[in-house]
């Protein structure tokens, strides 16, 4: 019996390889830490909604209201901003040398 040639399988979506962005770590001081970590979700987020790094830093640092929910490990804070009418809301992890924001949105003022 004849064998048949070895053939490679093309690479399809579910056995193509993954790829993965890294976070942008910035040194600011932010709360009692010395860097902020933005998620690529978070970053892509605030690109789409039109959110400031500057924005966000400030929420976190300075936030109207706190307790809002969102996952036990995690905060979320939103920020008033009176000069534009912006609310924006950011959900951060705080880790043992950096603060790292999960994502942000914009609330309907």
């Amino acid at each position: 019996m004849k064998r048949k040639p070895f053939r490679r399988r093309k690479r399809s979506p579910s056995n193509a390889k993954t790829t993965y962005r890294k976070s942008l770590v910035l040194r600011i001081r932010v709360l009692e830490y010395e860097q902020v970590e933005f998620f690529p979700h978070a970053a892509d987020c605030m690109k789409q909604r039109g959110i400031l790094r500057d924005e966000v830093i400030e929420a976190i640092n300075n936030p109207t209201s706190t307790g809002h929910p969102t996952q036990a490990s995690r905060r979320r804070v939103r920020k008033a901003f009176a000069a534009t009418g912006k609310v924006i809301d950011v959900v951060y992890d705080e880790l043992p040398d950096r603060v790292r924001v999960i994502t942000t949105f914009q609330q309907q003022s």
